[in-house]
């Protein structure tokens, strides 16, 4: 899409959900918002990006597995924007937070998932 414009740098772009029950929450979520789930293949499962009735993703529902593995379990971790995944985890660590799993990479985009001193649970994405 060549016309994409990413959102300004701290907004909110999505939440995201890690649970064992990934398609029983898929239909959940489908019934009571409305999305419409769109399978991301996983190598032998699927996880799931929920998009809206005009087809712009909303959420994202996965299993805990695979790279998932260690996120935080059944509950909804909002996604933020940021310039630099890699300058906002040099932050994150000399505030005293932490990094729970790996930074990885999704198409072009960086993302991680971040912990803050206080036991707050977000993601970044650049």
């Amino acid at each position: 899409m060549s016309d994409y414009t990413p959102p300004p740098v701290g907004s909110i772009i999505s939440a995201d959900i890690t649970t064992e029950h990934a398609d029983e929450l898929r239909d959940f979520y489908s019934s009571v918002m409305g999305w419409q789930p769109s399978p991301v293949a996983m190598g032998d499962y699927d996880d799931y990006m929920m998009m809206t009735s005009d087809g712009e993703p909303a959420a994202g529902v996965c299993y805990l597995r695979g790279p998932n593995v260690n996120q935080p379990a059944n509950q909804w971790v909002v996604c933020f924007r940021v310039a630099s995944v890699d300058e906002s985890v040099a932050g994150v660590l000399a505030g005293g937070g932490k990094v729970i799993g790996e930074v990885r990479e999704m198409g072009t985009s960086k993302y991680a998932v971040i912990q803050d001193p206080v036991g707050g649970v977000v993601a970044i994405f650049d």
